[in-house]
């Protein structure tokens, strides 16, 4: 699953990753393409 795929699944746009707006986005993010990976 690419990045823009995950951000549509949850209705985020590419400025919902600004760390500054939504802190914990990428963090969520990152964690989930990580363990969809396993």
């Amino acid at each position: 699953m690419s990045l823009e795929q995950i951000l549509s699944k949850y209705g985020l746009s590419s400025k919902a990753l600004d760390r500054r707006e939504c802190p914990w986005t990428v963090e969520y993010i990152s964690w989930t393409v990580e363990h969809n990976r396993l």
